[in-house]
């Protein structure tokens, strides 16, 4: 069995590029699936069923997963990482931010600024709670915590090298993110939007699945080699 601990093993960058693609092409799918869920319970809710919950949390561990592979697996240069990131995300955001400030009415327009503001730097899912909401970015707060996964999983790719170190500190990370989760909203009575928005609370699930994808990717390609 392969020792995931073992941080000087680098696999194949031809190998690794082609396997990748064609398991990542099978992400689509499941991202399609939880986009439907997400639809599903915002237009069609299921009494008893929250799918629009079900939805995000099974879009934050498809993220997890792909994360893992390409931070820790396939070691994908960070600048490049970034570059990828925020030409996929950025113009299609900013293009929405606009439109909807502009379609903004009513009572939200004395905040227009504030909330696009907060949109624009991925601090939404903060600002919302505290300082500012506009009902038509609500939806942000998830892309919020997708960046900060980003931003966090990058700089631990750095500065932890060893792949059992990356696996067991993410673990230990996702378990003090549930923690604070419980203790806000159980324990302080905190509102649901007050826990569930935040990304010290939330990032948990992609934590886990970055963990997961990780130490399993790295034993299979382990096995591969010594074949």
């Amino acid at each position: 069995m392969a020792d995931i601990s073992a941080a000087t093993v680098v696999l194949p960058r031809a190998a690794v590029d082609r396997e990748a693609r064609a398991r990542l092409a099978h992400l689509d799918g499941w991202r399609g699936l939880s986009i439907a869920l997400v639809l599903i319970g915002h237009f069609f809710p299921v009494p008893g069923i929250n799918l629009g919950v079900l939805g995000v949390e099974f879009f934050f561990v498809l993220s997890g997963r792909l994360m893992g592979e390409i931070l820790f697996i396939e070691r994908f240069p960070l600048k490049k990482f970034f570059k990828r990131r925020f030409s996929r995300i950025y113009p299609a955001l900013l293009v929405f931010v606009i439109a909807a400030m502009i379609g903004l009415t009513g009572t939200f327009i004395a905040f227009k600024w504030k909330a696009a503001l907060t949109a624009l730097t991925f601090t939404y899912n903060y600002a919302g709670i505290l300082i500012t909401r506009a009902g038509a970015l609500d939806h942000i707060w998830s892309l919020c915590v997708e960046e900060h996964s980003y931003i966090l999983l990058a700089l631990i790719s750095v500065v932890v090298p060893a792949r059992a170190k990356v696996v067991r500190l993410l673990m230990v990370l996702a378990l003090l993110a549930m923690a604070n989760g419980t203790i806000s909203y159980g324990l302080l009575g905190m509102s649901y939007e007050t826990t569930y928005w935040r990304t010290d609370v939330h990032i948990a699930s992609i934590l886990l699945s970055a963990a997961s994808a990780t130490c399993w990717l790295f034993r299979q390609a382990g096995r591969r080699l010594s074949a």
